[in-house]
């Protein structure tokens, strides 16, 4: 009995778009997927110790971002970061009004089309870092975001993945 051949191709690291507000999709170098906690609670009983799910929260996602002249992600990031806080004026502003934005991630084929979506619903910015100045390093600057959000949902391309 002989071993049957298929296809196989798998999904790579660095084949992937983020969307995200007025970000230019190839200023992005890295982001990690959405991943969820499901909480723990213990419940004695007797002799034994039972474990169910408690409260699931999605934990938060890092991008890093290179940071060109033009268009510059910086300046992308701070805009978003005024929708947040008003430091001049000292005033939050409504979330669904002005800060909380969608973000998608697309996991791409070799051909460029999307194969896995995630779609992150009530994105902000949790922290911003705008990088490193150091006149011995000649690495790309970059913009760090730590991203929290209500939740995100995946679609897999019909018969790409299953």
């Amino acid at each position: 009995m002989g071993m049957e051949f298929f296809q196989f191709e798998p999904k790579v690291n660095f084949r992937y778009l983020l969307k995200m507000n007025e970000l230019a999709e190839y200023t992005c170098k890295a982001v990690t997927l959405p991943s969820i906690d499901n909480g723990d609670i213990i419940v004695d009983c007797i002799n034994a110790k039972m474990r169910l799910k408690g409260v699931s929260i999605w934990n938060d996602i890092t991008i890093q971002l290179y940071d060109p002249v033009t268009p510059a992600s910086s300046n992308a990031v701070d805009k978003w970061i005024k929708q947040h806080h008003d430091s001049k004026d000292r005033i939050d502003l409504f979330a669904y009004d002005s800060y909380k934005k969608p973000i998608t991630i697309e996991v791409c084929d070799p051909e460029g089309t999307a194969v896995e979506i995630w779609d992150i619903s009530g994105a902000y910015i949790g922290e911003a870092r705008y990088g490193d100045m150091d006149w011995s390093d000649e690495s790309a600057k970059l913009v760090e975001l730590t991203i929290r959000y209500d939740y995100a949902e995946v679609t897999f391309a019909p018969g790409k993945s299953s």
